[in-house]
């Protein structure tokens, strides 16, 4: 079955980069509203649904390494058991920092959260940073999602296979970031990656998001997960049966229960839209989704 390529974005609208006047929550509270230029739509999650089990179910009938998780057949990836080679590709349009140059330092901050992240959750990712390039572009550095701009540079700097993070760093305007889904991967290989602004690395100057928590968000879509409100207060939701259903993305840290089904909305969690102090957690099934979609698309 193919699938048409998706992408998935953090955020429909972000507010400026602020200062340490201007709390980011409160900007986020005036954005609340706007759907995620990204989000995709409940059929087009029913569709990725049925490939990925038809894909899983492919693989276990050839191999003997099974396990069953939640009554379905999957390919077991033991915890830390997949190295990932990430190509960090910062776009700049000078030398400063305040021009995209983020430093190595960063970087390297930046694969340690997401190495943390995934620690945390017992997940079967380990990454690698394999490389970092610097590529001084002031169209590249606004680009957009779906632009000439953005399929420009990723044709450019692209490397690796479906198995290859391309982790590329920009002034993205309107947005913390986007990623495409690894259901698209083979068919767009090209195109596929992460996409963040640059000033929410570790380190960065994006007051309230610049722990590096984008970048762990959009990997996540990278790997298969939705937002923790897709679907809203409806069954399926995200897919997960252990993330609470939320009816909207929450943009504060405080204690909320959107849904009537049990389990209070899940703010700590990464696939949220709450600053990057209120996350810290994958669920154990969203770690179980990760592997599955990553033995489905990726390995």
């Amino acid at each position: 079955m193919m699938v048409a390529p998706v992408t998935v974005s953090r955020a429909a609208a972000a507010p400026p980069d602020s200062g340490c006047s201007t709390d980011p929550t409160v900007a986020r509270l005036a954005v609340r509203d706007a759907r995620d230029s990204g989000d995709i739509t409940t059929a087009q999650a029913a569709s990725i649904e049925r490939d990925l089990r038809s894909r899983l179910a492919t693989r276990a009938h050839s191999s003997t390494a099974l396990r069953t998780r939640a009554s379905l057949s999957t390919l077991a990836l033991a915890a830390s058991s997949v190295t990932v080679p990430v190509y960090v590709n910062v776009i700049r349009s000078g030398t400063a920092a305040s021009q995209g140059n983020v430093t190595d330092a960063m970087v390297s901050a930046q694969i340690a959260a997401l190495n943390t992240a995934h620690r945390n959750a017992h997940s079967a990712f380990v990454f690698k940073l394999v490389s970092t390039s610097r590529t001084t572009n002031t169209v590249w550095f606004t680009a957009t999602q779906g632009s000439v701009a953005e399929s420009a540079m990723k044709r450019s700097l692209h490397r690796g296979g479906e198995n290859a993070l391309n982790l590329y760093t920009l002034n993205v305007p309107g947005v913390l970031g986007w990623s495409t889904l690894p259901s698209s991967a083979a068919s767009n290989l090209l195109n596929d990656g992460v996409v963040v602004r640059f000033t929410t690395l570790p380190g960065g100057t994006y007051v309230g998001y610049n722990s590096g928590d984008t970048a762990v968000h959009e990997v996540g879509h990278w790997f298969g997960l939705y937002h923790v409100f897709q679907g809203g207060c409806s069954t399926p939701g995200d897919y997960i049966g252990d993330t609470p259903a939320q009816a909207y993305a929450e943009y504060s840290c405080g204690f909320s229960d959107s849904c009537t089904a049990s389990g209070t909305d899940p703010v700590n969690n990464f696939m949220g839209y709450t600053p990057d102090s209120c996350m810290y957690t994958f669920t154990t099934g969203q770690a179980t989704r990760m592997s599955d979609a990553w033995v489905a698309y990726r390995a």
